[in-house]
């Protein structure tokens, strides 16, 4: 009861103001289409100034110029600077239509040289992780060897320690059989080896 009260409540204002807010694109081409029609009103009444002024804002405009609006503007500029001004949909401006060209070129060529500098940079980028990933393993391959190396030192150090164990043994052995076998150090040495020939 209480969820349909509020949904009574609630349903009016929102559809209304969903039904009386004009969409956003509707703004902005209503605010556009005012620019040029002001810019042009202005030169109607032989005012330059004020209509220079007006197509300084269309030029500043940011929104979106849908047809009418594009059509208004272009007759302003046009009028204004006594020769044919269009609309460049590449450039996003308003330009004297003999320029058009020029100006989407310089865009194409500012856009390929970026395009240029990216791919470039991409190239660095991948040669410095390549570089990178080549020192790494080249450090990784000096690790690998030196611990290679401390386990050949080791395994030295050890069978010379089992060769210098092995002649003290035989040593004690040779002059008293009995303390050599019994001996901790000698005793499990002998275990494992065998006793001396």
């Amino acid at each position: 009861m209480t969820r349909r009260i509020l949904m009574r409540t609630l349903a009016g204002p929102v559809l209304c103001a969903a039904l009386m807010a004009p969409s956003a694109a509707t703004a902005a081409e209503s605010q556009a289409e005012q620019l040029a029609a002001v810019c042009n009103t202005y030169l109607d009444n032989n005012q330059t100034e004020d209509a220079a002024r007006q197509a300084q804002l269309l030029l500043e405009f940011e929104g979106l110029f849908f047809a009418e609006a594009r059509v208004e503007a272009e007759r302003c500029f046009t009028r204004l600077h006594g020769a044919p001004w269009v609309y460049s949909f590449k450039t996003s401006t308003f330009l004297p239509e003999d320029e058009v060209e020029a100006a989407e070129q310089a865009l194409d060529a500012r856009r390929q040289e970026r395009q240029r500098q990216i791919e470039e940079q991409e190239r660095r980028d991948q040669k410095a992780r390549e570089e990178a990933e080549r020192q790494l393993a080249e450090e990784r391959a000096k690790a690998e060897e030196r611990a290679a190396a401390a386990q050949r030192r080791l395994a030295d150090r050890r069978f010379e320690a089992t060769v210098k164990t092995r002649e003290a043994c035989d040593e004690l052995y040779r002059r008293d059989w009995i303390s050599a076998l019994t001996n901790t150090v000698c005793s499990p040495f002998y275990l494992t080896n065998g006793l001396p020939d």
